[in-house]
């Protein structure tokens, strides 16, 4: 299925606009060059989440010549599980055990803290994080004291360059070590934020100081998009087709690369006339999104984790709802994150921020916690009104093994003429049971494949509900939509006045077929003939 755009029309237009600020590869260039300055301690890029901040570290490391020693920390995920500053209390708690064996260990552990109120900031988080960069290969040693007539030639050793994604993570005393070895190695830092955090302070001091260059990375744009997909796949990509993924992706540089594989690995990305498009008869699982967001979905507060998953799963969902099971402060935090976006109406209604995401969340909940879940939350008061916005809910409802009555699954049938809910409304269609309900559970089906482009399927069910159909309303609404497919040039109907078309659709269908054979036949004769 493709996703619906329902990204409000300020959020994709605002994709559409050039950035003021220059582009990534000019701004690439731009810390290649801070690097390189002597005068500059550290590079700063900041940028939204998902604007592509870790994809311009890792292609900063691949730009920077080999002579320099570049060491790369892992992302916000790892860094939030390695905090390397709770050393420190470790070490705290060993020297408070020696205390207590009355060993006389406060006399050591003054040694190392320098004072009694704890470790050392920092001495043992150095040992940790020097452990984590790895073997060099060269040998510090401190510069030799002068002495009056002996020169000794230190050893050249590579720059050392640090980058660091996502260093509004790092702990205090990480970040204290990261800084000292500026200093102390001459090291440069190259690092990555989030626009929407505060700079922890000493990063800030740098800055103030002169020290450190900040950059604003533009937020991810269609043009942008395209160009990555290209660069993905290997070839040319249809427009739409990029677009669709970045629309899909909800503008995230990290799930987009990872769709873009596993749509090539399904087939829903194939090759036609040397473009890459989209093969809408394909059905992508989505495995390398699924890993990724439930690894994401992982580091998060059970709280916001519940409240994505619910989301996901019942989009719309009330934002009381939400609150009522979630707590306000994990509906407020996912907000601001853009995980989800609020609908405008009333009452207030939220949805997933991002199609894949949602995909993924879904995809990753298992049958149990599915029907758990659903039993937990309250019915939202499904109507024959609201069933065509509601197709979540019911596709939910029904995936979880659960009923649904033949009216209401029927009254989501305005929502099968979207490309965007007709694999939805498919589901929903072979959900319908009883016997006297079919032909509109088959007129559902037929509309829901028209509005996917499987125009070859649709037909023959279109056909027998215009010529075998029982009810009037079924086989009228059957004929016009065949004769209507007929009148485009996709199928070949030839129904005539009685076959389940009004008799003035058919008079109007034979005239266009009259016409067509007369400018045929004009054609055939060089445009000498004449038409009356």
């Amino acid at each position: 299925m493709l996703p619906d755009p329902w990204l409000d029309e300020d959020t994709v237009t605002a994709r559409l606009a050039s950035p003021t600020l220059p582009d990534r590869a000019h701004l690439l260039e731009l810390v290649i060059s801070a690097v390189r300055s002597p005068s500059k301690s550290g590079i700063l890029v900041a940028g939204e989440a998902g604007s592509g901040k870790s994809h311009m570290l890792l292609s900063l490391k691949a730009g920077l010549p080999g002579t320099m020693d570049v060491r790369t920390f892992a992302g916000s995920l790892d860094l939030e599980a390695t905090q390397y500053g709770i050393l420190d209390a470790s070490i705290g708690l060993l020297g408070g055990a020696a205390r207590d064996l009355d060993t006389g260990a406060d006399a050591v552990t003054g040694a190392y803290t320098g004072t009694s109120g704890g470790p050392l900031p920092g001495l043992h988080v150095l040992r940790a994080l020097t452990s984590t960069l790895g073997p060099a290969n060269y040998l510090y040693s401190p510069p030799a004291i002068r002495r009056r007539n002996a020169r000794r030639n230190q050893p050249a050793r590579p720059q050392l360059v640090l980058l660091v994604d996502d260093i509004h993570f790092v702990d205090p005393a990480s970040l204290d070590v990261l800084l000292q070895l500026i200093p102390g190695f001459g090291a440069k830092l190259v690092a990555t934020a989030d626009s929407r955090r505060p700079l922890p302070q000493d990063l800030y001091q740098l800055w103030e100081d002169g020290f450190m260059e900040q950059y604003l990375l533009p937020p991810f744009t269609f043009t942008e998009a395209h160009a990555l997909c290209e660069s993905l796949l290997g070839g040319k990509v249809q427009r739409r087709t990029s677009s669709l993924l970045a629309v899909m992706s909800g503008f995230n540089v990290g799930i987009l690369c990872l769709a873009v594989e596993d749509a090539r690995r399904a087939g829903l990305l194939v090759q036609r006339e040397g473009y890459w498009t989209i093969n809408t008869r394909a059905h992508c699982r989505w495995p390398g999104v699924v890993e990724r967001v439930q690894a994401e979905n992982a580091a998060r507060p059970p709280d916001e984790r519940l409240a994505l998953e619910l989301t996901a799963l019942a989009e719309p969902i009330a934002v009381e709802v939400l609150e009522r099971h979630c707590g306000h402060k994990a509906v407020e935090n996912l907000l601001t994150e853009h995980h989800i976006r609020l609908l405008p109406g009333w009452p207030l209604m939220v949805r997933m921020g991002s199609w894949l995401r949602g995909e993924g969340i879904r995809l990753a909940v298992p049958r149990s916690r599915s029907l758990a879940l659903h039993q937990r939350i309250e019915d939202p008061g499904l109507t024959l009104e609201t069933a065509p916005s509601m197709l979540r809910w019911m596709t939910w409802t029904l995936d979880c093994g659960l009923g649904l009555p033949d009216e209401l699954l029927l009254a989501a049938a305005p929502a099968a003429d979207r490309p965007v809910t007709a694999e939805l409304a498919l589901q929903v269609a072979s959900a319908v049971k009883a016997p006297d309900h079919l032909e509109e559970a088959g007129m559902l089906r037929a509309r829901a494949l028209i509005a996917e482009g499987q125009l070859a399927e649709a037909e023959p069910v279109l056909r027998y509900l215009a010529t075998a159909g029982s009810s009037a309303e079924v086989k009228a609404d059957a004929g016009g939509r065949l004769m209507a497919l007929e009148l485009l040039g996709a199928v070949h109907a030839d129904l005539e006045a009685g076959d389940g078309a009004a008799d003035t659709a058919a008079r109007i269908a034979g005239e266009v077929r009259e016409a067509e054979r007369l400018l045929l036949s004009v054609c055939r004769r060089g445009g000498t003939g004449k038409v009356h």
